[in-house]
């Protein structure tokens, strides 16, 4: 959206702006991480990791468990950006806790030790 605001204007985009120019080789696992990532489960501590029934089941329905290379590349692939993801997500809840911007679940009467939970 951003990217496409400056082009309307016809200004230049900034270059942190800009997307990487990626093979479409590698293309292709970060749109299936994406979609993978709809599998999440969600707990009231964040995001979960992409259940591996989900990326097993993704590889074999698209391909890549005919070749042993191409689906180790896959899992091995998603699983490094799946990581990444989960630690930029602690890091940025971590952030909104210290700065208190959570918009998580909070225990009611201020927390522990501060009324009945029931």
């Amino acid at each position: 959206m951003l990217r496409e605001n400056y082009r309307l204007r016809g200004k230049p985009i900034p270059e942190h702006l800009q997307q990487p120019l990626l093979d479409e080789y590698l293309e292709q696992f970060i749109t299936a991480f994406w979609i993978l990532g709809s599998a999440r489960q969600i707990h009231m501590v964040g995001a979960g990791p992409i259940p591996w029934q989900v990326m097993n089941g993704y590889a074999h329905q698209n391909g890549y468990g005919s070749d042993s290379i191409l689906y180790e590349d896959f899992m091995h692939l998603i699983r490094e950006m799946d990581e990444e993801f989960l630690k930029d997500q602690a890091e940025r809840r971590s952030q909104e806790l210290k700065n208190g911007k959570s918009k998580g679940v909070r225990p009611p009467h201020g927390g522990p030790g501060k009324g009945s939970y029931l």
